[in-house]
């Protein structure tokens, strides 16, 4: 009868606590919550962020295989006209000096044969005697100009074209480094998604293992308060097996088993917490767990096919050969500065002037060059040279932690897989033992309610049965969460 009344009073329990659900609270898969985190995580919006910047880098950095093309306009006024002034004197050749004094000298004679009717060649024969004898000195013409050259409102147009034919592989040891940069971002947003995936997998494990030992807790609670009550009828009666020692036995087991249960009441809310926050959700949302039962644990893994796997996904590993590689890319970078660099160049251009006059002329106002330029440092104080060691002795370092991160990383596998060993060996010795402790429970309860039993044993025999499938639930949730571990550190559940 005392037995019916507990099994009342627990699934009474068991309705209120449905009932008293409302449809606020958030119901969770583990699906659900994976996707949650991962839709809501503020470092995986920034990792993103940072994976684009890096695919600008990249476009930019590709940007220097293409011509480039630029077009300048410009219009303006000036204060003044632009001029320019000379002052001198034009020395005349002896040749040209001579000319001009017998040219001279012809004219004064025809103006004497005008003048008197004779027709006389006197000047011209005398100046001819001193031309011939080199008796004429050179003569100079002196001058001061100011000459205008361009009006006061000027605009220009000027297309230019420029293409880097060949640059000593600097260019393409850029873009190998932009696109080495970007999956470097590429495996830093895989590491923090596997952070967030196996955040969540093992705060939603900690939550069913919570929510299993609460229940576990309250029922075993419920038990020993029905122990409690039977040793109390039997105290009181007739039975000669209990005694007042045996009574308060059970009100202190009670009155710790109600302290433990108010513990896994805290510690259920705690996990519960602990998944909301790791989901990126207001601190204030409340959640049910969904699956209430872990995964089945079995041996499907080998420890040298995970650290192979580790090699071969572990993002932090794959950033360091990423690393390597760029450290080659910069060291090709640098020795194109023992190397010449050859361009092409183009442009065309035309001006308006004010004035129509000047410079501004028809060939002028228009014009084109195209040439090939060629650029090469002879010498620059040994820069290129220690940039290139310098490149090397970086390459030889990340080589070096390649070393150290390989070994580390193997090291890492392998304790996750002994916890994860560990755990299974412990699911399977105890689902054995499972199965002897409900039985001897239920026995003992029976036995007792015939007072065939004495009160020490049917209380262990409840709380044997309580650390049983504790810790068989322990043993499932450390298998389930050191598998999560074990994928977080390989990351092959992201690449999967």
């Amino acid at each position: 009868m005392i037995y019916s009344a507990f099994r009342k009073r627990f699934f009474v329990l068991l309705f209120g606590s449905f009932c008293a659900a409302n449809a606020s609270v958030l119901d969770l898969t583990l699906e659900d919550a994976v996707r949650t985190a991962l839709e809501q995580n503020a470092q995986l919006k920034i990792g993103a962020t940072a994976l684009q910047i890096a695919q600008a880098q990249y476009l930019q950095a590709k940007s220097a295989e293409y011509p480039s093309l630029d077009l300048s306009l410009s219009a303006y006024r000036m204060d003044e006209d632009i001029n320019t002034k000379a002052e001198g004197a034009f020395v005349l050749s002896q040749d040209f000096t001579n000319q001009l004094a017998l040219s001279a000298a012809d004219l004064q004679d025809e103006i004497v044969s005008i003048q008197t009717g004779i027709d006389s060649h006197t000047n011209l024969v005398q100046m001819l005697q001193l031309v011939q004898k080199g008796a004429v000195p050179a003569q100079s013409v002196p001058f001061d100009m100011d000459i205008k050259i361009l009006g006061k409102k000027m605009a220009a147009a000027e297309l230019a074209l420029s293409y880097p034919i060949y640059t000593g592989g600097k260019i393409s040891a850029i873009i190998k480094q932009a696109s080495l940069n970007r999956k470097v971002k590429s495996e830093a947003l895989r590491r923090s998604r596997s952070q967030v995936i196996y955040d969540t997998k093992k705060y939603y494990y900690a939550a069913i293992l919570a929510e299993k030992i609460r229940k576990e807790t309250e029922i075993t609670l419920e038990r020993l308060k029905l122990v409690r009550d039977l040793t109390e009828a039997f105290y009181k009666g007739d039975s000669l097996k209990v005694k007042k020692t045996d009574y308060l036995r059970t009100l202190l087991t009670v009155n710790l088993a109600t302290s433990m249960y108010e513990q896994a009441k805290s510690a259920e809310k705690t996990a519960k917490a602990a998944l909301i926050n790791a989901m990126g959700l207001p601190w204030n949302t409340e959640i049910r767990v969904v699956q209430k039962e872990f995964a089945k644990p079995s041996d499907d893994v080998a420890l040298n096919a995970l650290i192979e796997d580790a090699y071969r996904f572990n993002p932090e590993y794959g950033q360091l050969r990423l690393a390597i590689d760029i450290s080659d890319a910069r060291i090709d970078e640098s020795s194109s500065g023992y190397l010449p660099s050859i361009g092409f160049q183009a442009n065309a251009k035309h001006f308006y002037n004010s004035f129509d006059g000047g410079y501004n002329t028809t060939q002028n106002r228009n014009s084109w060059t195209i040439g090939v330029g060629l650029k090469w440092n002879l010498f620059n104080g040994f820069l290129d040279r220690e940039k290139i060691e310098q490149a090397k002795l970086e390459k030889r370092t990340l080589r070096q932690k390649e070393v150290v991160l390989k070994e580390g990383l193997a090291l890492q596998v392998k304790a996750a897989f002994l916890a994860f060993d560990s755990a299974l060996r412990q699911y399977r010795a105890l689902s054995g033992a499972l199965e002897n402790a409900v039985e001897n429970a239920d026995l003992n309860i029976r036995a007792y309610r015939a007072d065939m039993v004495s009160t020490k044993d049917v209380i262990e025999a409840q709380l044997m049965e309580a650390f049983t499938k504790t810790a068989y639930y322990k043993s499932q949730h450390d298998y389930s969460a050191n598998r999560a571990l074990l994928e977080y550190i390989v990351t092959s559940s992201v690449e999967e």
